[in-house]
């Protein structure tokens, strides 16, 4: 199977996507913020990447941006609970480009 790294600040939310994608096979790998997820990255060149987008230390668009210039095929999944953010427009600062959202 594939192996998954998740990149959260809610160690709930964290868990409970490790045990349910562990469940079904993959090696599953997670960092509680931005840094340690970059950092997890480049150690593990994990399948796909799902992350976080508001985390307090090193966002999530900040960890997309560090592992696009390492990879830039790489599937990421990114999400988030919520807060006051627009998508579109921060894939556009971080990224210079825009983003499809599902």
């Amino acid at each position: 199977m594939s192996s998954i790294l998740i990149i959260d600040d809610d160690a709930a939310i964290r868990s409970a996507i490790q045990r349910v994608l562990e469940s079904d096979g993959h090696a599953v790998s997670s960092a509680c913020d931005g840094e340690r997820g970059v950092a997890a990255y480049r150690t593990i060149r994990p399948d796909l990447v799902i992350t976080d987008i508001i985390m307090p230390e090193n966002e999530g668009l900040w960890a997309i941006l560090q592992i696009r210039r390492d990879d830039t095929t790489v599937p990421i999944l990114a999400m988030s609970g919520g807060g006051n953010f627009s998508v579109r427009a921060s894939c556009w600062t971080w990224c210079g480009r825009s983003c499809r959202v599902a």
